[in-house]
């Protein structure tokens, strides 16, 4: 019985049947209950990647989160998305003082890197990420070099 119970739950977990949609991920990055916008960044992290409808609710949204399970799960997500704009977050993140927040800004940046190849890592505290990320797109080949 329970290895019925067990794989009946794989199942539904391989298909996604505990996703919502995208729709309803992007509105819940609004809900007053932190674990509800926790939720809504990890499923809009899906198998097919980031919807890019999402990217621009989710950068409001972690430029007003307050909760770090939820700043993190976000920061996650922005990250996979590959866009520029998530770079200042995730850098700020990874030089954290905080030991949570820096492994989710070390997450967000390896998955960032996996579309982009101009960052190998964050600046040092102080040069401003500007200087290394260029601002023609998130597939640029090369990176802006300070002057």
């Amino acid at each position: 019985m329970k290895t019925t119970l067990a794989l009946a739950c794989l199942a539904l977990v391989a298909v996604g049947c505990g996703r919502q949609s995208p729709a309803q991920s992007i509105a819940n990055l609004r809900s007053t209950d932190w674990e509800q916008r926790r939720e809504a960044a990890d499923d809009l992290r899906g198998r097919n990647g980031v919807p890019p409808e999402a990217v621009p609710h989710l950068m409001a949204a972690l430029q007003h989160e307050k909760y770090p399970p939820a700043y993190g799960a976000m920061l996650i997500t922005l990250g996979k998305s590959g866009v520029p704009d998530a770079i200042p977050y995730i850098c700020g993140a990874v030089q954290s003082e905080e030991r949570d927040m820096r492994r989710w800004g070390d997450r967000a940046l390896d998955l960032w890197r996996e579309k982009n190849a101009t960052l190998r890592s964050c600046p040092p505290k102080g040069m401003p990420v500007a200087m290394i990320v260029p601002a023609s797109g998130p597939n640029a080949a090369t990176a802006a070099r300070p002057r």
